[in-house]
């Protein structure tokens, strides 16, 4: 019946089982979680696989807000900057397709532009590994799926406001009402405004939005569920997203110091890697801009998102052969939009500074059967399809240097010569990315089965995978003359239009046990393959890229465990990876390039623990150990292009042994949460999250003078007092104690024939002070 379904909706809201300890008559333990990572309730104990579950309470207690607070609490992941995660190594640079296959509320999020910080939420669970079975295209990192509070038969309201430091401001609210009496409409509306000045300095800013990595977001989305009966639930959801960002790259410390910039015509940068000097956003008013963009202004630079989806829940009892079964129909729908500017050298030449439009449309459809039957067996099967299309028209001003006697080969060849303007522009591309599946994923447990066998169950999934890419582009790269500031023509050196199409079939799934020693240990062991699927990529020059299909072997074993009578939680994991065909992704000059490395291999052992010491304290902790290596791969750094290594084509350098990309070895995170009552004065709680990062490679090159990253902490304090019934909060806390702003997560090596010019985007915060407000009813 629906109520399975509806119970397992609303256990994810705070009012449910958490991470949070509570006492009972059997004394002090920690509550189950319920999770949904395999598209079916079940408690995170009995998972078989790496999960993070955070309910309501804990991402309030935590401060998680976004996806760099969330991998600062899970081992083996780091972000790269705000926005995009990277798990056990293995991630996406600026732009390119994401290896996280991102959801919200199930509904997979083609380009992973969620949107928006992590308010009202009823959990967050990140699966880390492969889930190429029940999820959908290119997860072979892992999967995030983000689950709204749902709407309930209740007035519910809630409101909080922040103020901090950097001038930053915030104003959140969320609202619940129902409509219709007797659960046949009731509605869930949130908005927040949050505001920020930026984590760079701009001083050639004419006004705060030109400063880099500002915050300017606004954010409102409503949920519409009827319940008619109880075996039909119908969830209508809108959500609309915008964004004004500018965004500037910071050039290293080794290129603010070797005169590569000023080589190109820059003044001196001063060693504080958080003051730039960017003009990029003034190019909206030049005659190239106009003529691809038409008139524009200032007032038209933002991202927009806009996303509807409905889904039917319909459960049906006692089918002959199958028994109880629910069905899922997701029909989503998304339109994301972006007119942005990005000055990648950070200066006032026009070394790099690129000018895009980009709309992304997104249609989403899932169907999924799954049986509900308190059997041995259990399964589900779906069809799944998404078809993104995507549209961009982009300018880019670069200076090169240029040796003009090779420029009528193709593009100009950056091999010594002079500096040169180029204007290097895509006046009309798009790409239609079509991906279908079909899935199925089974359990069988022994003893469910016959009484006399030990309690294990054996799972097992497989998806057939196919993945057709449509691309056509028009580029032009043309040579400024006699330069920029006093531009008179344009000739043209290379370009043209380039179509594209190819399609790939690849089968994924996985195949495991789990042994349940006991109702407090359980261990398992599986095998999985993740597929990444293979495209096609137009460089600046109008030539083509081709990337082949990735794939990956995985094996794990894990173990989930509860002590002392449940007060304590242990659960770790060790896992290898094999890949073939590994897409590794870096920006060359003005867009990414995507190559395959031979091969690669990934090991590592991760451990979370959550302790109830006391009835007032409880603690999360985690440890991660990771070892990513190339094992075959030959590439050139577009930085240093004039290095060479033996065994591997000319101008590339033999990588093989090298660390992967943002791996670092050790990592470790401990959050202690102590909550005092007060009687009737209430209660104070005190929070103290802490995380350390070892060192570790930006860049595949592992160079120590660019691409190494020390190892860092970062730790937030936050202190609270609750008013008796917990009606009012108010907040004091500060976030990044140990004020690291200089970090820096996002590379982006400049090849324009002068070596050692990098800079770098994605800074981290500096140390935060501020104090929030809160009501709820």
């Amino acid at each position: 019946m629906l109520k399975r379904i509806t119970l397992a909706a609303l256990c994810l809201t705070a009012s449910c089982p958490t991470l949070l300890a509570e006492t009972t008559r059997g004394g002090l333990y920690i509550e189950e979680v319920l999770v949904t990572v395999n598209k079916r309730e079940e408690s995170l104990q009995d998972v078989g696989a790496s999960v993070t579950a955070l309910d309501a309470d804990m991402l309030e207690a935590a401060n998680i807000e976004d996806p760099f607070n969330l991998a600062e609490m899970t081992p083996g992941v780091v972000t790269r900057g705000r926005e995009n995660m990277t798990i056990r190594g293995i991630g996406v640079d600026l732009i390119g397709v994401p290896p996280v296959a991102f959801h919200e509320n199930g509904l997979f999020i083609p380009n992973n532009n969620v949107g928006g910080n992590y308010y009202d939420l009823a959990a967050i669970e990140l699966l880390r590994g492969p889930s190429g079975t029940v999820y959908g295209r290119n997860a072979t990192a892992g999967a995030l799926n983000l689950r709204w509070n749902p709407p309930v038969d209740a007035v519910e309201f809630k409101l909080d406001t922040r103020a901090a430091s950097l001038s930053e401001r915030r104003l959140r609210a969320a609202i619940n009402t129902p409509l219709l009496p007797n659960n046949w409409l009731n509605a869930r509306l949130a908005m927040s405004d949050h505001r920020r000045d930026g984590l760079v300095t701009n001083l050639l800013a004419e006004k705060d939005r030109f400063h880099g990595d500002t915050k300017d977001d606004q954010m409102v989305r409503l949920w519409l569920q009827s319940q008619p009966t109880e075996t039909l639930q119908l969830n209508l959801r809108y959500k609309y997203f915008q964004r004004d960002q500018y965004r500037i790259s910071s050039a290293t410390t080794l290129t603010r110091n070797n005169g590569s910039l000023e080589e190109f015509g820059a003044e001196p940068l001063p060693q504080d890697r958080t003051l730039v000097r960017a003009l990029a956003h003034r190019m909206i008013f030049s005659e190239q801009a106009r003529q691809l963009f038409g008139e524009r202004d200032y007032r038209d630079y933002q991202i927009d998102v806009e996303r509807l989806d409905a889904e039917v829940v319909w459960a049906l009892d006692d089918l002959p052969l199958l028994g109880n079964v629910d069905i899922t129909l997701l029909f989503g729908k998304s339109a994301d939009h972006a007119f942005r500017p990005l000055d990648v050298d950070g200066t006032e030449a026009t070394i790099v500074d690129v000018l895009r439009r980009e709309r992304d449309d997104a249609l989403i459809q899932e169907m999924r059967f799954t049986s509900q039957n308190d059997s041995a067996v259990n399964w589900i099967f779906g069809l799944f399809r998404a078809r993104q299309e995507s549209r961009l028209t982009a300018l880019n001003f670069v200076k090169a240097k240029i040796d003009l006697a090779d420029s009528v080969l193709g593009l100009p060849l950056p091999t010594g010569g002079n500096i040169f303007d180029l204007d290097v522009s895509t006046p009309h591309g798009e790409e239609t990315v079509t991906s279908e599946a079909a899935y199925v994923n089974s359990t069988l447990r022994l003893k469910h089965w016959q009484s006399d066998l030990p309690d294990i169950e054996i799972f097992g999934g497989l998806r057939s995978n196919r993945d057709r890419q449509e691309l056509f582009e028009v580029n032009d790269v043309a040579l400024v003359l006699p330069n920029r500031a006093n531009r008179t023509q344009a000739a043209s050196l290379s370009g043209g239009s380039t179509g594209f199409e190819v399609e790939f079939e690849e089968p994924t799934g996985e195949f495991g046990a789990k042994w349940f020693l006991s109702d407090e240990h359980m261990v398992y062991a599986k095998v999985a393959r993740g597929y990444k699927n293979g495209f096609g990529e137009v460089m600046d020059d109008g030539s083509l890229n081709e990337v082949e299909a990735e794939q990956l072997n995985a094996f794990e074993v894990g173990s989930k465990n509860r002590f002392f009578e449940g007060r304590l939680q242990f659960n770790a994991v060790a896992f290898a990876y094999d890949y073939s065909n590994l897409q590794v992704q870096q920006v060359r000059d003005t867009t990414t390039v995507t190559e395959n490395a031979a091969s690669a291999s990934l090991s590592g052992l991760e451990v979370d623990m959550t302790v109830a010491a006391t009835e007032n304290l409880y603690s999360i902790i985690s440890l991660g150990y990771l070892k990513g290596t190339f094992d075959d791969f030959c590439s050139s750094d577009p930085a240093f292009p004039s290095l060479s290594d033996p065994g591997c084509p000319e101008g590339e350098q033999d990588l093989s042994g090298n660390d992967l990309q943002d791996t670092p070895r050790y990592k470790a995170s401990l959050l202690l949460n102590y909550q005092r009552p007060l009687g009737e004065w209430g209660s104070l709680r005190a929070v103290l999250k802490t995380t350390w990062t070892d060192d570790y490679f930006l860049r595949h090159y592992n160079r120590d003078d660019v691409d190494r990253l020390a190892s860092y902490t970062n730790t937030d304090i936050r202190l609270s007092w609750i008013s008796p019934g917990g009606a009012f909060t108010v907040d004091a806390f500060v976030d990044s104690l140990e004020d690291e702003d200089q970090l820096f997560f996002r590379p982006v090596p400049l090849g324009l024939g002068v070596d050692g010019v990098i800079t770098s985007l994605g800074p981290n915060s500096p140390r935060t002070v501020g104090v929030s407000l809160g009501y709820q009813y």
